[in-house]
């Protein structure tokens, strides 16, 4: 999915104040983790964080906003024709911004806690950004697909990049080494 433009990104920081940024070319990452909370995961009824397991940062929804429109692409009609055919209407809910970063940033193998009686699946977009490391691998039924979204140096024109798949599907982000 080309993106024609670069994506906005304004976050709230912990003082409350608003900040943007621009993917590509974020400027003061440091500053984006900084405002961030250490991402954790469910294990069962329990929330959990581990870094050997989780090393990654999280935004909430109501902390930031982004000018990345998922209504604006095909993707959630691409997601209906492949995983969910006899169904008339999907929607995605916006959980979490995961911000996975190096040195080492990653999630070791696992399956998605549901969110409500209706999920059937996950949605993951990563915007565009240069970064090295950090696949998405996707595991089911013997298969592994990997997605490689990491970006050689002289890419000119970064995408918004997704992967959906059903929420029984084993997946991880391996580390990243840089970025």
């Amino acid at each position: 999915l080309p993106s024609a433009h670069s994506v906005q990104l304004a976050y709230l920081k912990k003082s409350g104040e608003w900040c943007g940024a621009t993917f590509p070319g974020i400027g003061n990452f440091q500053q984006l983790l900084e405002a961030s909370n250490v991402a954790s995961f469910g294990r069962g009824k329990e929330t959990v964080v581990n870094k050997d397991i989780r090393d990654a940062f999280a935004l909430e929804p109501g902390k930031f906003l982004t000018s990345f429109q998922l209504s604006d692409t095909s993707i959630l009609k691409e997601i209906g024709m492949t995983l969910a055919p006899d169904v008339l209407d999907i929607r995605a809910e916006l959980y979490k911004m995961n911000i996975y970063s190096s040195p080492n940033g990653l999630f070791k193998a696992h399956v998605d806690t549901p969110r409500g009686g209706n999920m059937f699946g996950s949605l993951v977009v990563c915007l565009p950004s240069y970064f090295k490391g950090g696949a998405l691998v996707i595991r089911h039924n013997g298969r592994e697909i990997t997605y490689d979204w990491s970006s050689p140096s002289n890419e000119p024109t970064p995408t918004v990049q997704w992967a959906a798949f059903y929420s029984d599907v084993e997946h991880e982000i391996l580390p990243v080494s840089e970025g």
